[in-house]
């Protein structure tokens, strides 16, 4: 039997811990709120603010989300993107403020999701799958090897100098390809040097030699196929795929740096309209494909990994989105996954609707919570 004081003792550390989930939640919310601003910018809210919802389209607003506080900007935008063909009002998309601050939050832990989602830990987690190879790596200011084993600088520089060609990314918070570096043997050994002695923790990788069929879209970017995953109702699902596709002289292609992206059919068949981060809509790439001739080889063993890989992560994260590359045997490769903050903008904008009929059971089960009802007047 415990005593008074012991009892005294475990009670005050559950308040602390209850008080150090609500400070650590409150700063969360506040980021996803920053978050949501940054993707919801000033040129996207003038181009898509030119008209009111309807009566009709208001009770249709209703009838799905019920009494759950929602903005009818979120249902302007989304309505008025240019698809193919006449398509009805959906009331059905997924607001980015409540996306971010209750969604992706019901369905992921952030905080156990932030320690696991690290690029240096994949090859503890992926040592059965195809990914870029890890070249060198810094971690808490060490430069490792592949294996994790201790490298001086000028070791880690003869290990990228027999690549001829390299990719630094960080390993966390490379939101839009911020912070990614290549090297080329011509850029010289200067150059090399001052990438390895970049602050932060970072990893080198070996270039990708992708798909011909990829490389058609864009041969000088990696162009990958982002495919978001969700466990619900006991079962693990793929809510929507797209391709991101590199423009101009870019090499990388995310939409943040400029690129485009364009949905995908069940069977890999690019949609209509590519778009870029400001929904300005494109039948052809620059470099003149048709995205709607153009098909996704080796797709469905692209999902097929993804699917997979998602229930290695149940216990932390049940929406993931997952980047892959497919190889130039039609193999996939898997480049980064992410956790939490996986955003539901793109996915949204290529394909409609984020959980589509699932969304009215989405709606209730994650907002009828006591942190929703607590902080929904902050929205």
């Amino acid at each position: 039997m415990m005593s008074k004081e012991e009892n005294r003792a475990r009670k005050k550390c559950r308040r602390i811990r209850r008080l150090s989930e609500k400070i650590y939640y409150l700063s969360t919310f506040i980021w996803r709120k920053v978050l949501t601003k940054c993707e919801w910018d000033d040129e996207k809210a003038g181009n898509y603010q030119c008209r009111s919802l309807s009566p009709e389209e208001k009770a249709e607003v209703r009838r799905v989300w019920g009494n759950v506080k929602v903005k009818d900007k979120w249902f302007v935008m989304y309505n008025s993107i240019k698809r193919d063909g006449d398509v009805p009002f959906d009331a059905r998309y997924m607001p980015l403020d409540i996306y971010y601050c209750f969604i992706d939050e019901w369905f992921n832990n952030t905080r156990e999701s932030y320690t696991m989602d690290d690029k240096n830990m994949y090859d503890l987690y992926f040592n059965d799958v195809r990914r870029p190879q890890t070249v060198v790596r810094r971690i808490n200011g060490r430069l490792l090897d592949e294996r994790y084993r201790d490298l001086t600088i000028e070791q880690a520089v003869q290990l990228c100098k027999s690549q001829k060609s390299v990719i630094k990314k960080p390993t966390l918070y490379a939101a839009g390809g911020a912070g990614i570096d290549f090297w080329d043997e011509a850029d010289g050994m200067e150059a090399l040097v001052n990438i390895l002695e970049k602050g932060g923790n970072f990893v080198v990788q070996g270039i990708v030699r992708q798909h011909p069929d990829l490389a058609a879209l864009h041969e000088e970017s990696l162009n990958t196929i982002r495919i978001v995953t969700c466990y619900l109702d006991g079962k693990v699902e793929v809510l929507s795929s797209l391709v991101r596709v590199g423009v101009g002289s870019a090499r990388i292609d995310n939409a943040c740096s400029g690129g485009v992206f364009c949905g995908l059919e069940d069977d890999g068949r690019l949609k209509k309209y590519a778009y870029n981060m400001h929904i300005e809509a494109f039948e052809r790439h620059p470099n003149g494909i048709l995205f709607a001739e153009h098909k996704i080889p080796y797709f469905d063993r692209c999902k097929e990994l993804a699917l997979s890989l998602a229930n290695r992560f149940l216990r932390v994260a049940k929406l993931i989105s997952w980047d892959m590359a497919i190889g130039e045997d039609g193999e996939p490769v898997l480049i980064e996954m992410n956790l939490t903050y996986g955003g539901a903008d793109m996915p949204q904008i290529a394909n409609g609707p984020l959980f589509g009929d699932k969304t009215e059971q989405v709606v209730r089960q994650a907002l009828n919570t006591k942190r929703y009802r607590r902080y929904k007047r902050w929205l």
